[in-house]
């Protein structure tokens, strides 16, 4: 992408930008970038934002409050995976980093029970079946127990469409996971998880 059309694109959501705005930023003519527009960038060039911040792919080291840090553990700081901003309540990064992983964990649980083996090199369609079941099992399982984590952090649980909640509930009746927290479907366009035809793994 060029300096032009990463200029007209940052324009469409973020109006104060244009062409110039972007030579200046890789010229480092601009010294501060907001909140908004950093996510803008993240969105027009479809990174996580943090990897704006510290790419791991480079040695050059990253300036926190604290000090100097690698870009290793910048970006651990960043996604919750390590104190290094040198803060010095570290128990209050630590809860705040808990919420984030358990957060990430609902959300690759979810993932999981849309994914499903319909056929795989040298596997029968009954090991396949066994395959998906116990991905599944192990996804429910981990589903429930972040869920209660996250209650007793104090999270609003995410919001599911009734099918998402249908298909937890079903598999849960399926394999045998007898004990689940309660979960109330959300209506469809405020969901952030909304049921979609499954993903079909080979592999």
């Amino acid at each position: 992408m060029d300096q032009a059309e990463l200029g007209e694109r940052m324009a469409a959501l973020r109006p104060s930008w244009s062409r110039s705005t972007v030579v200046k930023l890789e010229n480092l003519n601009r010294e501060q970038v907001s909140v908004a527009d950093w996510l803008a960038l993240a969105a027009v060039l479809n990174v996580p934002p943090p990897m704006l911040l510290t790419d791991p792919r480079t040695t050059d080291p990253v300036p926190l409050p604290t000090g100097d840090v690698s870009a290793w553990g910048a970006l651990l700081w960043l996604v919750g995976s390590s104190a290094s901003g040198g803060g010095s309540d570290v128990g209050a990064y630590h809860d705040s980093a808990d919420v984030v992983d358990a957060i990430r964990a609902v959300h690759d649980a979810i993932m999981e029970l849309g994914r499903t083996t319909t056929r795989a090199s040298g596997r029968s369609a009954q090991e396949a079946r066994e395959r998906n079941d116990e991905r599944h099992r192990a996804a429910l399982e981990r589903l429930a127990r972040e869920l209660i984590r996250l209650d007793g952090a104090g999270v609003r649980r995410p919001a599911m469409d009734e099918q998402v909640v249908e298909l937890i509930y079903r598999r849960a009746d399926e394999l045998g996971v007898q004990w689940f927290p309660e979960l109330q479907p959300t209506a469809d366009g405020e969901a952030y998880y909304r049921r979609s035809p499954s993903a079909s793994d080979e592999g």
